[in-house]
């Protein structure tokens, strides 16, 4: 490989707030100069790396002017994209809670369609989780971000607890958002309309058992003793 050879025409980074949408592009790029773990991977000072210097040229071409002067004193490749790792979550921090709020404001209704409220719950989770999370290539925060979804999407339609999983019949024993989404589709879509009952009338025609039952299941969890309803 030759250094003096080799220019960048990847993407560039102006905004910090960019940076988890920007960091896995910039890692394709440089990746056939086998340059990725150089930022990803920390170093090891028994072993000089051959190309650290070319490292450090990608990414400070790959960088706005005000982003060059912030890592500019962070030495090798790997500290330097640490540093914008750590100020990209700063940033976040001082978001989080409002997008969280967002996220949990955000509740199912009969009366709209399907695919309008799922497009709300995904924008909504997604912003949450861009911030939320580190990026990393190893599938930790793709996992994390899936159970997010996941919890979320149960938040939303207000399944709170396991009996309202077996009253619905979804089988749900695992943390997979797609599969829960399939079924609730599947299931949201059978149902009739508010009007001769729906989702809504399905749960009031069971609403008593489910209250018994998930009373009964506190009791039992807690010790309390039981008494009738």
């Amino acid at each position: 490989m030759s250094v003096q050879a080799t220019s960048y025409d990847g993407p560039v980074l102006a905004d910090v707030a960019d940076f988890r949408h920007w960091a896995p592009e910039f890692l394709d790029t440089v990746a056939g100069l086998h340059l990725a773990e150089y930022y990803t991977v920390a170093d090891d000072e028994g072993e000089p790396r051959a190309h650290t210097a070319l490292a450090r040229r990608m990414l400070f071409l790959a960088l706005d002017a005000p982003l060059r002067a912030h890592v500019r004193g962070a030495g090798s490749p790997f500290n330097m994209w640490r540093a914008l790792s750590d100020m990209a979550a700063k940033r976040g921090a001082q978001e989080i809670a409002g997008l969280l709020h967002l996220v949990l404001r955000v509740k199912y209704s009969p009366l709209e369609p399907l695919k309008d409220f799922f497009s709300r719950l995904e924008t909504a989770t997604d912003a949450f989780t861009d911030v939320l999370l580190p990026v990393v290539d190893d599938g930790y925060a793709a996992t994390i971000a899936e159970r997010l979804r996941t919890t979320f999407l149960c938040h939303a339609l207000e399944l709170q607890s396991p009996w309202q999983f077996a009253q619905w019949d979804l089988g749900a024993s695992t943390w997979s958002y797609k599969s829960l989404k399939q079924q609730l589709e599947a299931k949201l879509q059978r149902a009739p309309s508010r009007g001769s009952g729906g989702i809504d009338g399905e749960f009031d025609a069971r609403s008593r058992d489910l209250y018994q039952f998930g009373s009964d299941w506190y009791r039992r969890d807690s010790g309390e003793t039981q008494r009738p309803l």
